[in-house]
């Protein structure tokens, strides 16, 4: 996976700062030719017994296009005491989580005893070699910020910048070659439910100062780095004769190379500077039998162009965090590398990841088939480096593939006992930690996590047996079953006997909806739960239901009716076909939020005409 070490370090940088106020928060840009300076000067007012605990130990983020260029720190008490913390009381601290074969580090300023009422000064210059001119400011914070100012100078006339959120909030001055972005009383941020992961999604200003400002130039200077990779040709074809020997299909050809990069090439994750960006030669991929996702992705292009498959290289935001700002090009959001194919003569299916042309391959995904697009891919925007024209495409998400199905089957006696048979099919990005599971896990605690997933689907079930296995599909597909027991199922009573079975939570509560500002993230794909439900025949029959309703964030529907054999069925869908929903689709998402709540929490009760009064035994 692409680490872009300097949107990382600025995010990091941005989370430790966790106290109650931040007094005063300036940040000053000067650019210039292949560089640039940031300096930091934080003010923070410790009002509790948390903050001084998150702020005992203050890290500074660098790595080998990242310097400290000077630091200064010290610590004001309530008393009017003051110590300063020299530079070479920093401590270097290697493992700072930003994966394997990483350069970055942290020095760790170890402040003093803290006191409430302490006022800690923090003034940091940190120089960046950028690989791509383009850096990330947060402008909110984990802390209630009094004063934020932010200076930006000398890029002139080549300075791009946007603002991620808070338009309103603050005030903005333009002049030419300096631009200056200020705000007072700026809260602190404070997650709800069902929103991006604040580092990646915070309000933010975005600055770029390349050339062109476009998605060409972004494309051309990955190009311009691609360039710097040494091809050994023979080595790669020799290995796509043999992966693709009697076979004449270019689509047999391409699933033959992409499994073989999948499985055969293990996935570590690297970064070394520019090295989030410039992939490993082919060749040493090969034979050293690992690489990252740009190794991968690389080394499936050479190996596609030796059996005449053309291939481009594709930047994209992968997970569920964040996403590409189509209207502001630059490398700022790109954490992972894939592979668009032309799809022309591939006998594409359906179901495969064909958008404007290119098939999408991811070859990290070691599970799986071949041509299959994990959702963490879907729903994202996708830069393609392709001749002649590089360009961005949305890639849609594909719900059909991303399915959780409970079935539950089975019999009520004359006491309101329910006794059958519970399936949960998991298929696509739900299957997959099973199916790694079934590698990792010895098969009792494999059975002990199928027994709790069963347990928190079905409040008050009871487990007789239960197991877990593996389907033979197009995508990662998994069956859990149990035979289960529900004492008082149904609620006897001398007017009515009701019922409510239970389903697959897949949307929000309506009251997790309201007030939204910022986008919702949810689970796109397929969500069903089905109850096959057979009653003594001396009961009343179930009143039907059938109600639906579809929108643009999605659908749901429900449906209750006797089966011609007898036995009641019971079926709740939601469809999901994006996960990430803007503020203006709240209200949708509320309609069928509502519509959910509805249907799955209405007690159905079982009346006849010729017994008002009881639903017979």
């Amino acid at each position: 996976m692409i680490r872009l070490s300097r949107l990382v370090l600025v995010l990091a940088f941005a989370a430790t700062v966790d106290a109650e106020t931040i007094t005063n928060r300036r940040v000053t840009i000067e650019i210039e030719d292949g560089s640039f300076s940031e300096r930091v000067q934080l003010e923070v007012l410790l009002e509790g017994a948390l903050d001084l605990e998150r702020w005992s130990s203050y890290p500074i983020f660098l790595d080998d296009d990242v310097e400290l260029d000077a630091f200064a720190a010290e610590v004001r008490g309530a008393d009017g005491s003051l110590e300063k913390v020299p530079r070479r009381k920093l401590k270097r601290q290697t493992s700072v989580g930003f994966g394997l074969y990483s350069s970055a580090y942290a020095e760790i300023v170890d402040l003093p005893k803290l006191q409430p009422g302490d006022t800690i000064r923090i003034d940091i210059t940190r120089r960046f070699r950028p690989s791509f001119p383009a850096h990330r400011i947060p402008v909110a914070m984990n802390a209630d910020q009094r004063r934020l100012t932010i200076s930006i100078r000398g890029a002139g006339d080549r300075l791009r910048w946007t603002l991620s959120g808070w338009h309103d909030t603050l005030e903005i001055d333009e002049l030419p070659g300096v631009l200056s972005v200020s705000g007072d009383d700026l809260e602190a941020l404070r997650p709800r439910a069902y929103e991006p992961d604040d580092t990646a999604w915070q309000p933010a200003l975005l600055l770029a100062w390349d050339d062109t400002g476009t998605w060409q130039g972004v494309g051309d200077w990955y190009t311009g780095l691609m360039d710097q990779v040494p091809v050994d040709r023979f080595q790669v074809a020799a290995l796509a004769a043999k992966l693709t020997a009697g076979l004449e299909n270019r689509r047999d050809r391409l699933v033959a190379i992409t499994s073989h990069v999948k499985t055969m090439i293990r996935y570590e994750a690297v970064e070394i500077g520019v090295g989030g960006f410039i992939p490993s030669s082919s060749a040493e991929v090969i034979t050293r039998g690992w690489g990252d996702c740009k190794d991968k992705a690389n080394l499936l292009i050479e190996l596609l162009a030796a059996v005449d498959i053309n291939a481009d290289m594709v930047l994209i935001r992968s997970g569920h965090d964040a996403r590409i700002d189509p209207e502001f090009p630059t490398t700022i959001g790109f954490n992972h590398a894939i592979v668009a194919v032309p799809a022309v003569d591939l006998d594409t299916a359906d179901d495969d990841s064909v958008v404007d042309g290119f098939f999408f391959i991811d070859p990290t995904m070691d599970r799986g088939p071949a041509l299959w697009l994990s959702p963490f891919n879907q729903g994202t925007a996708a830069l393609v480096i392709a001749e002649p024209e590089s360009r961005l495409i949305e890639i849609p998400v594909m719900p059909s593939l991303e399915i959780s199905d409970l079935e539950i089957a089975g019999r009520v006696d004359t006491m309101g006992v329910f006794t059958g048979e519970a399936a949960l099919r998991l298929t696509g990005e739900r299957a997959l930690p099973w199916v790694r599971g079934f590698d990792s896990l010895d098969p009792a605690r494999l059975d002990q996590i199928t027994r709790e997933s069963f347990q928190r689907l079905l409040p008050g079930v009871k487990l007789v047996g239960s197991t877990c296995e593996e389907r033979a599909t197009g995508v990662p597909a998994v069956t859990l079953r149990s035979d289960i027991r529900i004492p008082g199922f149904v609620n006897r009573s001398t007017s009515f006997d009701r019922f409510r079975p239970a389903t697959v939570p897949s949307l929000p509560d309506t009251r997790a909806l309201d007030g939204r500002v910022r986008p919702i993230v949810l689970e796109s794909g397929t969500i069903r739960t089905r109850w096959e439900i057979s009653f003594p025949e001396s009961w009343c029959p179930v009143v039907p239901i059938d109600t639906t309703v579809a929108n643009s964030a999605g659908r749901f529907s429900y449906r209750v009716r006797t089966l011609p054999e007898g036995p009641v069925e019971i079926e709740s869908t939601v469809i999901l076909d994006r996960w990430w929903f803007p503020v203006e689709l709240a209200d949708d998402l509320r309609e069928l939020s509502i519509a959910e709540n509805r249907a799955t929490r209405k007690t159905h009760r079982l009346r006849c005409d010729r017994n008002p009064a009881h639903s017979g035994g």
